[in-house]
């Protein structure tokens, strides 16, 4: 027996409804003379403490919840000797936050609303059919995304953080030159450039792994880091940029990649 409360799950209660739907089948087995031997929880456990497709969830609070409803309805399971054994699947768990992905603005729109008032669409070089696919299908939510500036704007080059600068409400758009590939219509972020780059963290579950190269577009490369000593290789110039958290250095590069 086996069951799967959707990944990304956002309500603890899903599982213990679905340990009691998972009994009442074993019950029905029985009286048809099947002994049945394995539950399979599934996974959906959530790899971040916090918010998960925008609700606050943790992964202690769901473990409380399957813990209690395991010996509820299947108290024998706690004896290594078992005839019923428990497993779970807990892929999203292990690999929420195992990556960074980094996108490079490729090309940039300026719309003038008022006078006053002015708005940005921005190109990167990964979308909805690669790395982002989790926006449509996993109902994830786009995460605010970190700044590494190539050509600071006047307000960043007078020594303000990225964080402390003007911000517009701007747009974001993937590289197929499809309507739908957009990662979101409506952000607040300083003006950019292109060149300059977006990082988004968490970027680990259900992205890469489901992505195509649809549109001829290719797949982002992998880099594999140790955050407490590498350096961060990325195009196009050899200079330090500021970013919320911290300096990386841009090394030259004639790699294309996310």
């Amino acid at each position: 027996m086996s069951f799967h409360v959707g990944s990304g799950c956002s309500s603890s209660k899903a599982y213990s409804q679905a340990i009691k739907r998972a009994k009442e089948v074993f019950e029905e087995a029985k009286e048809l003379g099947i002994e049945m031997s394995l539950l399979d929880i599934g996974g959906g456990f959530p790899g971040l403490s916090g918010i998960q497709n925008g609700v606050s969830i943790n992964f202690e609070e769901i473990a409380e919840v399957i813990r209690e409803s395991m010996r509820l309805y299947f108290p024998e399971c706690k004896d290594e000797n078992s005839p019923i054994k428990c497993i779970a699947e807990p892929g999203r768990y292990f690999v929420s936050s195992a990556f960074t992905l980094a996108t490079n603005i490729t090309s940039k729109r300026c719309i003038d609303i008022s006078e006053t008032e002015k708005s940005y669409m921005y190109y990167v070089n990964d979308g909805v059919y690669g790395s982002f696919n989790c926006l449509i299908f996993d109902h994830a939510h786009l995460p605010y995304p970190l700044f590494l500036v190539k050509n600071p704007t006047n307000s960043l080059a007078e020594g303000k953080r990225l964080k402390e600068a003007n911000k517009f409400n701007s747009s974001i758009w993937g590289p197929t030159c499809d309507s739908m590939d957009c990662l979101t219509k409506s952000i607040d972020v300083p003006e950019l450039n292109v060149g300059d780059w977006m990082l988004f963290e968490n970027m680990g579950a259900y992205t890469l792994v489901a992505a195509s190269k649809f549109n001829g577009m290719k797949k982002p490369k992998v880099y594999y880091l140790n955050s407490d000593s590498d350096l961060l290789l990325l195009k196009p110039t050899k200079i330090s940029a500021p970013i919320d958290r911290q300096n990386i250095s841009l090394t030259k590069s004639d790699d294309d990649y996310s």
